[in-house]
């Protein structure tokens, strides 16, 4: 799984060595938020479907899921 998310550039992401910007900074905010919804879902497709109830309220936080 980190390899197909450092394929897609969205390791860093997940791994924590990228904070989240504020809000202040709308472009790179809305960038982020791109990556880590990207991360998310490839994150909760690797889980089994009657384990996702694990990942209740945590779906959209890469990292948490990680």
């Amino acid at each position: 799984v980190q390899a197909a998310l450092c394929s897609k550039g969205l390791w860093r992401i997940v791994s924590g060595s990228i904070s989240k910007p504020d809000d202040k900074e709308a472009e790179k905010l809305e960038a982020y938020l791109d990556k880590a919804d990207r991360a998310a879902g490839i994150l909760s497709l690797t889980v089994d479907k009657d384990q996702r109830v694990h990942l209740a309220g945590i779906e959209d936080d890469p990292v948490k899921i990680w």
